[in-house]
């Protein structure tokens, strides 16, 4: 019996349950570039048609990789140019720990939805370092946890980065075009303009500049942006991507002793954004600039 597709687009779900696959595999096939889908999110049919073949049918046209083996480099290599890029999102950070505390739940989960996930870090953060570790080797073992597939280190000076916002912005601009050439970028989390701390508020105003290309860029949450934030977007977060975030957290040997890295602060925050979003859990964001 053949199957009627009566629509051009459908959901990662909506897929799985037309093709009998699991969700996690046709994210695999995403991130692997097996599979493209576009700026909305959703899956055209002619892509899951070229990929898996008609539905109902056992006649799956996606790329054994065991077979790969037996194709020599040059023919692997033509076969991927047919794939589209992935969408990717970038994260800014004034210092080491930033962007885990302010977006780290939602880049866990959007890499598990096969988002290529980058992250910039502006500063060694040394001045906020009383224990003299390592804080470069701690963001990058907790980012690495949360799924990011490449951070870029910037050596600006801790808490003088609004004196170099021009070099800041042309860096930026920089890390974007790299980037760029692996993947299209969809959106940028950076940190929120009214911000108490000066190094945030100057990651703001260069983003805005840097990244005025790419169609979304939210600001996130931190514990010196608390008195002044109030969300309009939220991302819906389960209790596996807390937990990631609250487990990568603790590669922060260094902040240990403040008192918003504990894990029930972590989990109280997500329990506020989540009610206020009428969801168990979530991560609260303002919209700089959304285009759908």
């Amino acid at each position: 019996m053949n199957t009627i597709i009566k629509y051009s687009k459908c959901s990662i779900s909506d897929a799985a349950n037309l093709y009998k696959k699991s969700r996690a595999t046709i994210y695999k096939d995403i991130k692997n570039n097996i599979l493209s889908r576009g700026n909305d999110g959703l899956l055209d049919f002619s892509e899951l048609l070229r990929v898996y073949g008609k539905p109902g049918e056992n006649t799956s046209k996606r790329i054994d990789t065991c077979s790969i083996q037996n194709l020599n480099k040059s023919e692997y290599v033509l076969e991927k140019k047919d794939y589209r890029m992935n969408q990717g999102i970038i994260a800014i950070g004034a210092h080491p720990d930033d962007i885990e505390l302010g977006c780290g739940a939602s880049l866990a989960k959007l890499s598990k939805e096969g988002f290529d996930i980058f992250a910039i870090v502006l500063s060694n953060g040394s001045k906020g370092n009383p224990f003299n570790q390592n804080r470069i080797e701690e963001t990058s073992q907790a980012l690495s946890m949360l799924g990011v597939n490449r951070t870029f280190f910037l050596d600006f000076e801790d808490t003088k980065l609004a004196l170099s916002l021009c070099e800041i912005i042309i860096s930026l601009e920089i890390c974007l075009k790299d980037i760029s050439s692996q993947s299209n970028i969809a959106r940028i989390y950076t940190m929120f303009e009214e911000d108490r701390h000066q190094d945030h508020r100057a990651i703001f105003d260069a983003s805005i500049v840097a990244f005025r290309t790419v169609a979304q860029i939210l600001c996130y949450e931190t514990p010196s942006s608390s008195t002044y934030f109030n969300p309009k977007v939220f991302e819906r977060i389960d209790e596996i991507f807390l937990e990631k975030k609250i487990e990568a957290l603790k590669n922060h040997k260094s902040q240990m002793h403040r008192n918003y890295m504990s894990e029930n602060f972590i989990r109280s925050v997500a329990i506020f954004r989540g009610q206020q979003a009428g969801f168990p859990l979530s991560e609260g964001f303002i919209p700089y600039k959304m285009i759908l």
